[in-house]
């Protein structure tokens, strides 16, 4: 998605899909894989590899022998490294700054597991893992780190699979204890089906509240499992990728926060999730297809973002109903026509366009923009992106546009203040007449 079509509304996706910005692994590459378990069969023991996170099977790295170099010297640490860490407390250290330093490790290292695995979650997962190196007292409880997030980058099929089978390894050796989030992000090829399917299973035997699926499609979608419908243990929800075809009744009664992204949609599954999710205030649609009328008749459902597809083929007229929406955010491809109806509640909205395979002084751009803009007239609080504002200059520019009387409070621009957007801004000081004057928020667009 591009940044216009993100900026306008805040940081909708990133605020749930990102539990720690630029990881990119979040386990070494070289750790050792089970080779038969409640996770399926994975290939053996990989050889450890340049920047390889510590785990039991490993042994002692190169990151511990930093450690142990600079705390003792090179001598001493060459004779520490071959025995075992536990009885490192018990050695004489010449310099008593050193020794006040090592006292404190060992007193950290005699704190209690829930206590210590509660210092270790303010870390990302891969930071809480190089923690394993300072004894092994410390070896596994990042497993145990109420957040999980892996991340594979690559659409390569070898880094795809050791990012795979680090997932099962890491689900394999964790214990009882209570996992809140599980977010898995990597490019998905239907081979990796059974694999997705023992996480799915785990989330939802495990009860994990925070879920996020991304999957990257490789050319075909993920067939959610039917348990992800009926489990109720979910209070947020960001399913990237996935065929969704409920066959029962959805039960997510505790669901607050759902996003759909990459799917396939109908009126019959929106309206069986809508029915399923009681308590669901925040929707999310980004880049699916299929709908040519959404309603959302949902009391509970105050905000409601949805974000056109960028690929560049044209999409059927998209009817959108939303009685009970008070924030609504757009991002939508201007080439494409979508009607907004029955949104009265609405008093904070967001316009954003997206794609590049359009022409900003093409009558039907302008002719779309206008007709949006036009049905938030009663919106007190209304974010146009750079290029909304540059669509609606020139329609000012080449016809002279008008627009009809608004009750606008605040107008906020993602635009630097340059000849291509005053116009636009103008044009909205015009029709504005409420009787306090108008507040007009300006942003700077990133390069």
């Amino acid at each position: 998605m591009s940044d216009e079509g993100t900026r306008v509304f805040g940081e909708e996706m990133g605020e749930y899909e990102e539990l720690g910005k630029g990881e990119e692994r979040d386990v070494g590459e070289g750790d050792e894989i089970r080779e038969k378990g409640e996770f399926g069969v994975v290939e053996g023991m990989k050889e450890l590899g340049e920047g390889d996170e510590f785990t039991a099977e490993n042994g002692v790295i190169e990151g511990e022998e930093f450690v142990y170099e600079n705390e003792f010297g090179k001598d001493e640490a060459s004779v520490l490294l071959e025995n075992d860490r536990e009885t490192m407390s018990s050695m004489s250290v010449p310099s008593s700054n050193k020794q006040i330093k090592y006292m404190s490790i060992d007193r950290l290292s005699a704190l209690p597991d829930a206590l210590l695995i509660c210092i270790l979650s303010f870390l990302s997962t891969k930071k809480a893992a190089r923690a394993s190196i300072l004894s092994k007292r410390w070896q596994h409880l990042w497993t145990d780190l109420p957040k999980l997030k892996f991340k594979e980058k690559s659409c390569e099929r070898e880094k795809i699979l050791k990012t795979v089978n680090r997932v099962h390894r890491t689900l394999g050796i964790r214990r009882e204890n209570y996992l809140k989030w599980f977010y898995i992000d990597f490019h998905y090829y239907e081979s990796f089906a059974l694999d997705v399917d023992s996480w799915v299973g785990y989330v939802v035997k495990h009860k994990v509240k925070n879920v996020t699926l991304a999957l990257n499609p490789q050319g075909v979608l993920y067939k959610l499992p039917q348990s992800m419908y009926s489990s109720s243990c979910f209070t947020f929800l960001s399913l990237r990728g996935c065929d969704l075809v409920p066959q029962r009744t959805v039960d997510r009664k505790y669901l607050t926060v759902l996003s759909l992204n990459d799917a396939k949609l109908n009126e019959h599954v929106i309206e069986k999730i809508l029915s399923g999710c009681p308590v669901m205030h925040r929707l999310i649609l980004c880049q699916c297809w299929g709908l040519s009328y959404l309603k959302i008749d949902s009391p509970c459902v105050s905000e409601l973002v949805l974000i056109d597809r960028e690929d560049g083929e044209a999409q059927p007229l998209l009817e959108v109903s939303a009685p009970y929406v008070q924030t609504l955010s757009i991002s939508i491809c201007p080439t494409n026509e979508w009607r907004l109806t029955n949104i009265s509640c609405v008093t904070h909205a967001g316009i954003a366009f997206i794609g590049s395979d359009w022409d900003s002084d093409s009558y039907e751009v302008m002719s779309n923009l206008e007709d949006l803009v036009g049905v938030l007239l009663h919106v007190k609080y209304l974010a146009l992106s750079h290029m909304c504002i540059e669509v609606l200059s020139m329609s000012v520019e080449m016809y002279d546009m008008q627009l009809p009387e608004s009750r606008r409070e605040i107008l906020e621009v993602q635009a630097s203040a340059d000849a291509n957007v005053i116009l636009g801004i103008l044009c909205h000081l015009g029709s504005s007449h409420v009787d306090n004057s108008q507040h007009i928020e300006s942003h700077k667009t990133q390069k």
